[in-house]
């Protein structure tokens, strides 16, 4: 009797840890994706990023559209915005993570502007 009552926890635990972290955390409407950048003012790594970052911006802010998809940019200060930070499982800075209607894509390359208009193209298609 115990065992199955801690096998049938363990699987309610695993399906309940898939579907939070598969799916997408906070409402994004259809053809819509936000592209997340979680830094701290603090670390080497952010400063070091946040120019490629800056860049990414722009590149956004002149064509936003990927296939059918409009990709709005979203900074979050990790001390400042610990909930947000928390609720998408960041454990280090800088990361850059991208939600769409679908669910949470993880960037794991280096940051530079060139590597994200990368990962954006291959996870949403072709700039229009």
């Amino acid at each position: 009797m115990w065992i199955e009552a801690a096998v049938l926890l363990l699987i309610l635990a695993l399906a309940y840890r898939f579907w939070w972290t598969a799916g997408p955390k906070q409402q994004v409407p259809a053809n819509t994706a936000r592209l997340y950048f979680f830094y701290t003012t603090w670390c080497g790594h952010s400063k070091k990023a946040m120019p490629e970052w800056e860049k990414v911006k722009a590149a956004l802010a002149s064509n936003p559209k990927f296939g059918s998809t409009t990709v709005e940019p979203v900074e979050v200060d990790g001390d400042k915005d610990r909930k947000t930070t928390s609720l998408y499982e960041v454990n280090g800075y800088p990361t850059i993570k991208l939600e769409t209607s679908s669910g949470v894509y993880d960037f794991d390359r280096m940051v530079t502007a060139d590597n994200v208009l990368a990962f954006l193209r291959k996870t949403l298609g072709e700039e229009s």
